[in-house]
């Protein structure tokens, strides 16, 4: 039986440090028949020198090379134009999988029409932080209250889906493609299985936290074209999600490192 091709969307700009180890986690997985569609948004750096080096030897990969800078939802949507699978799925340039995400993926799909995975969360050195582990399911109103689906866990059947194309001139065009695709299919599914690594870099300050909090708004407001009254009430959502990663993730990392947390453990 021939086995459906998986399309991998890689958007890649200045990303010379990290690109090796996405792509070689590509090449390792366990699932053979995928395409690898690396979208260069006019990288400065050495980015397209490093895929060049794949090519000949992997002609899975392919290389597309915007002629100016784009952005990231451009680039996607360039790949998906491209794409030839019956699978789609995005891994960013500075993020890898595990071996074996293509195969629980796929095994995971044939009831569904689009799902995610749980994710690790990894430094730049790729040391592990924390898990965030899937949900069972999200609908359209569960994006809207916050549900985060993680870019490189989700996995989309073109064939039952279609091929739809990332919203531009949104602030968070990763969540207007997931709200694009639940008018479609209602709901997304979740699976535990752990083979999705996103590299957390430092340098996100607060002034970005509330500038993402107001291009949220704005969104709800004239993209998604919500009344006031119901921005208020999935943006009230949006917040409390928001506080609650933050808590989550740096107030109690924080004391974990400071033994604090470890120390009142033993104590029980």
């Amino acid at each position: 039986m021939k086995l459906s091709l998986v399309s991998i969307i890689t958007p890649c700009l200045n990303a010379q440090k990290y690109l090796e180890k996405m792509i070689s986690s590509v090449i390792s997985q366990t699932y053979k028949n995928w395409e690898l569609i690396i979208v260069d948004d006019f990288s400065n750096d050495d980015s397209v020198k490093i895929v060049k080096k794949f090519l000949d030897q992997y002609p899975r990969i392919k290389l597309l090379r915007l002629s100016k800078r784009s952005g990231t939802a451009s680039a996607r949507n360039e790949g998906i134009n491209f794409a030839e699978g019956r699978y789609l799925t995005f891994l960013d340039a500075d993020d890898y999988w595990g071996d074996n995400f293509l195969k629980y993926s796929l095994k995971n799909i044939k009831d569904n029409s689009f799902i995610y995975s749980d994710l690790n969360f990894v430094d730049e050195a790729g040391k592990f932080i924390d898990k965030i582990s899937a949900i069972s399911k999200v609908n359209y109103d569960g994006i809207l209250k916050g549900t985060p689906i993680s870019c490189l866990t989700a996995f989309i059947d073109l064939k039952k889906i279609g091929k739809k194309l990332f919203p531009l001139n949104t602030y968070r065009e990763d969540i207007a493609y997931w709200l694009l695709l639940l008018k479609d299919c209602n709901e997304a599914r979740g699976f535990s299985f752990c083979e999705a690594n996103y590299r957390y870099r430092k340098g996100s300050s607060s002034s970005n936290k509330f500038k993402m909090a107001f291009q949220t708004w704005q969104d709800y407001r004239n993209q998604y074209n919500l009344s006031f009254l119901r921005s208020l009430y999935f943006f009230s959502y949006y917040a409390f999600n928001g506080f609650k990663k933050f808590f989550l993730f740096y107030f109690v990392k924080t004391f974990k490192n400071l033994k604090i947390i470890n120390f009142f453990r033993l104590k029980k």
